[in-house]
Formats: C-alpha cells, structure tokens, sequence
C-alpha cells in the first residue's frame, strides 16, 4: 500500500512540475505577438494619466501622444496651468510651442528621461526593448498580459499590463534603479 502511494504521489508531483514548466512560455509568446502588432503600427494616438515622481515632488499631467518612438505630437490637458502646451518630438530634438511656458520639468533620472519623452521611449521599449518576463494576471477586471521591459544597461525597467485581447496598454511603469519614477494609466 505505501509503496503504491509513493507512486501516486510522485506522478501527481511530475503532472504538476510538467504543467508549470511551460507557464511563461505562452505569455512570453504573447508578448512577442504584442511586439509584432506595434512594430506593424506605423502610428499611434494614446491618451494618457502620468504621474511623474521626483523623490521630492510628484507632478500629475494628462498628455496625449500622437506618432511612434521616433517623431509625434504631444499636447497637455492638465494641470490647467500648461493646459495647451504641445510639443513637436523629432529625431533631431524637441519644439514647444505655448507662450513661452515648459512641460520639461526636468529630468527625472541620469539618462535624461523626462515627462516630455515617457510616450515616445514607452513605444519604442514596445518595439525593440528586451522582454525580461512575461506573465498573465488581472488588471482592476481585465486579464492582461504583464511584462518587465530592460530599456537600457543603465538600469531602465518598463513594465507594462497590455488587454490579453486586444493589445491595448492599460498601464505602465518606468522604473529607474528599482525606483518607479513614472505611472501611466492610458485611457481607452
């Protein structure tokens, strides 16, 4: 009788070993079909709640991006007080445009990110960043897919929860040297 339940016990421990060892192989595979559906999208227009943490201050904006990780328009529709402001993003630099007044409230980490460039390094991590993990969870109710993106070697992490249906980007984080410096929640 022992005997026989060591074996039970041991098939069952195999069943279970089996069915976990290919857990990240379908996200990581999902995430490669995401990757592929923003390398085909030539443009793209998202709207989005951001969140920039300075260690000392935090400013919230919201910003809708419209282009892919090399060129686009950006414009603000809050704080009231840059309500307007709109930049054109290029590969040969950046043109503000609003009476003077900056969006670039400095830069958030030693690689010169900033709330001005969030969207455009977002997309282009889409694209060609490293995939570093994938996995399936829920996001508030919809099942997403989740990922942690390596930008650079300088310690740039993005993880990003994308709709497991249609791709769309719910939120994502960047996270300089393990501290979250920005918080996207996009709006559908």
């Amino acid at each position: 009788m022992k005997k026989s339940a060591v074996i039970v016990i041991a098939l069952m421990i195999t069943l279970l070993l089996s069915a976990c060892a290919g857990g990240g192989k379908n996200e990581h595979q999902a995430m490669l079909n995401i990757r592929q559906y923003y390398l085909k999208t030539q443009s793209l227009t998202l709207s989005v709640d951001l969140t920039a943490d300075y260690g000392g201050r935090v400013y919230k904006y919201l910003l809708t991006y419209s282009g892919d990780d090399k060129r686009g328009e950006l414009s603000v529709s809050e704080p009231d007080n840059i309500s307007g402001i709109s930049a054109s993003i290029e590969d040969t630099g950046v043109t503000l445009r609003y009476d003077g007044a900056l969006i670039d409230t400095g830069e958030l980490t030693a690689n010169g990110i900033s709330p001005l460039m969030a969207l455009p390094l977002t997309i282009n991590a889409w694209r060609e960043g490293y995939i570093m993990n994938a996995w399936r969870e829920m996001y508030i109710e919809t099942e997403s897919i989740a990922s942690e993106i390596r930008l650079d070697d300088g310690g740039l992490l993005l993880k990003t929860w994308f709709d497991a249906d249609t791709y769309a980007p719910l939120r994502a984080e960047l996270y300089a040297d393990s501290f979250c410096v920005m918080g996207m929640d996009f709006n559908q």
